[in-house]
């Protein structure tokens, strides 16, 4: 099919790291509360999700 050949975006959800995380996108810790995407389980803060 040719969805193969399509990006696939993100599907975040909020989640709050128990852990220290670093942002996928910009780098910077996420101190608490912050998104993972359902399919990759990228992390990142809120505000970077749109980046």
């Amino acid at each position: 099919p040719e969805d193969l050949d399509k990006p696939k975006a993100h599907t975040f959800k909020v989640k709050t790291f128990k852990k220290v995380k670093l942002c996928s996108i910009c780098k910077q810790v996420i101190a608490r509360e912050g998104s993972i995407c359902k399919v990759c389980q990228l992390s990142c803060h809120r505000k970077c999700e749109a980046k």
